[in-house]
């Protein structure tokens, strides 16, 4: 990868920058030629172009060393030493695969009527490419590539895992005859270390990147739902949730501060009877006592039969008729109110965005009305 800049504390111009090449994806770079060239790669960065952009010329630079040497490149004829173009662009396929490019450009040369008309020249390198490039797994030795991890750890981790990648290696000089296929990356998994955490809710770091994450002024330190009858107090970090690390430290547990868990504020659950098993251990028994009296009833007083005189009717109903029929009526409430539950918890679990339930006149059907 190529970049227009400088070494500083502040990005500087284009007339004042240098052309720097990197080779680990930014993680360091080096300077391969001074002022800001216009550039383009060819054969997968096999081929490297460098032309000047800010004033007419009329050679080009190229390496294939990846930016170790450069070799210089008349693209117009020594004899025409007035004749220069001012470079506007170097074009090549768009997945920059090819050892051919477009040069294009505004004539300049005062001795000439042609000045000022726009210019285009082929170049072509293949040529100059007679070695194709091998990928040899078994023997790194004779291969023309080899691994290399993205990563800014000594140790190639980053975010709990070492991947590998084939590359090109510094120097070679090849090309690829076909299109190139990318073998299958090597992942590794790492241990946990200090760079796979980072501050929990309510905390911040010190001093930095390298602080110690600090519980913020007033704030309450979090804690963790109940597990086994346990819950714990936050260390002040959390694992990044796409760390990938296993083993190693683990600041988010290690030396965490544990409370027997004791009623819903601390999360309660595990071993402990939730709201919902409640209201089913509790609910049920009294559904079937309110079925049960409700099955009675209807059966003894149907809608439209005719009521003779019965035993019941010309003899008293003992107190325990009274206390069951008392306890009817209760369980017919409790049932109602048991059905009126599961309404409103139904209405919760199928709302949508765009529809609202709405009670009409107390009625148990739910009528929805757009928002």
């Amino acid at each position: 990868m190529v970049g227009i800049g400088n070494v500083g504390k502040s990005l500087a111009k284009y007339a004042d920058s240098d052309t720097f090449l990197t080779r680990d994806a930014g993680k360091t770079w080096v300077e391969i030629h001074k002022d800001a060239h216009l550039y383009e790669f060819g054969d997968y960065g096999g081929i490297l172009l460098l032309v000047n952009d800010e004033q007419a010329t009329n050679f080009l630079e190229f390496s294939i060393d990846q930016g170790n040497t450069f070799t210089r490149y008349h693209f117009i004829d020594s004899k025409q030493k007035n004749r220069k173009v001012k470079v506007k662009d170097i074009l090549t396929v768009p997945d920059a695969t090819s050892l051919k490019f477009l040069l294009i450009g505004t004539v300049v040369d005062r001795s000439s009527d042609d000045s000022g008309n726009e210019v285009m020249i082929y170049l072509d390198f293949s040529p100059i490419k007679t070695k194709k490039c091998v990928i040899d797994h078994k023997n790194p030795q004779k291969s023309d590539f080899e691994l290399w991890s993205p990563s800014i750890a000594n140790n190639g981790c980053h975010l709990g895992e070492k991947i590998e990648f084939y590359r090109r290696k510094a120097g070679n000089d090849c090309y690829m005859a076909e299109k190139f296929k990318d073998p299958e990356f090597k992942s590794t998994s790492c241990e946990c270390t200090v760079a796979d955490f980072e501050c929990d809710f309510n905390f911040v770091r010190s001093q930095g990147f390298n602080g110690t994450c600090e519980l913020i002024k007033g704030a309450e330190t979090p804690i963790s739902q109940c597990l086994n009858g346990k819950y714990y107090e936050s260390t002040g970090y959390r694992l990044i949730p796409s760390s990938k690390c296993i083993n190693g430290i683990r600041l988010d547990t290690d030396g965490a501060k544990s409370h027997r868990c004791s009623g819903r504020g601390n999360g309660e659950s595990g071993n402990s009877w939730g709201t919902g098993t409640k209201m089913v251990v509790i609910g049920i028994p009294l559904i079937a006592i309110g079925f049960f009296f409700y099955y009675n009833k209807a059966q003894s007083w149907r809608e439209g039969a005719i009521r003779l005189p019965t035993d019941e009717t010309l003899n008293p109903r003992s107190n325990l008729s009274i206390v069951g029929e008392v306890l009817a009526e209760i369980a017919n409430k409790v049932v109602d109110g048991v059905i009126s539950l599961y309404d409103y918890a139904r209405n919760l679990l199928i709302r949508r965005q765009d529809y609202t339930p709405l009670i009409f006149n107390g009625s148990e059907h739910n009528v929805f009305i757009g928002n």
